[in-house]
Parts: C-alpha cells; sequence; structure tokens
C-alpha cells in the first residue's frame, strides 16, 4: 500500500482529505506546516508528499531541498497562485497543482508519480 504525507495548512481541512485519500487505498499521514511535515517525511519516509500549504520563495527551495535528502520519495505541491508553478518546479516539485482542484486529478497525479518512483 502507498504511503502518502498530506501537508495542509489547517488540521481539519488536512484530515478531511487524508480520509478521502485513504478511501483510495492509500496508507495516508497527515500534518500541518512545514515543520510538522518535515518531522513526519523523516520518521515515515512517505512514497509521496502532496504539499498543500503556502510558503514563499524562499522556504519553497528549503523545504524541497530537506525532503529530497531526506528520503526518495515523489513531491507535489498545491497552491492557490499560478504563479508559484515554476518557482515550485525548480525548487524540486516533482508536480503541481493549482486550487481549488478536483479530488478525481488529485487521485491522478498521485498514481502518475507513483508510477514514476
Amino acid at each position: 500500500m502507498p504511503k502518502l504525507l498530506y501537508i495542509g495548512c489547517d488540521r481539519t481541512l488536512a484530515e478531511i482529505t487524508a480520509k478521502m485519500l485513504q478511501r483510495r487505498g492509500y496508507d495516508v499521514l497527515c500534518a500541518v506546516g512545514a515543520e510538522e511535515a518535515t518531522a513526519a517525511v523523516h520518521l515515515h519516509k512517505p512514497d509521496v508528499v502532496v504539499a498543500d500549504f503556502d510558503v514563499n520563495r524562499a522556504e519553497s527551495s528549503t523545504f524541497c531541498g530537506l525532503v529530497k535528502q531526506m528520503a526518495p520519495m515523489r513531491l507535489l505541491f498545491i497552491s492557490a497562485s499560478q504563479d508559484d508553478e515554476i518557482n515550485l518546479l525548480n525548487a524540486g516539485a516533482d508536480d503541481w497543482m493549482k486550487k481549488p482542484y478536483k479530488m478525481s486529478v488529485l487521485y491522478a497525479r498521485i498514481q502518475a508519480l507513483l508510477r514514476m518512483a
């Protein structure tokens, strides 16, 4: 069973999304914010990290680099700003989605990332 880490900026919304992903057959961990996410990545070594929280340019580079150094995994960022796409991909994200999004698209992107692993 693929292990995912879903990182949100709001605990309630993160837990709701995590439950939806669990229904699709994923083993899902949930974190809120970069600090909690970094600890979860280090401890659990997920196959895919879905980061649905806002970061500035400096934080995105630091976070992506740190995550990629800890374990081989795929990193999908979700952002409300179209301007983040190039910045996040250049910082090390494997994929990027714009908010709002459909859950079916999120499932498809996760599956694509798992096939790349």
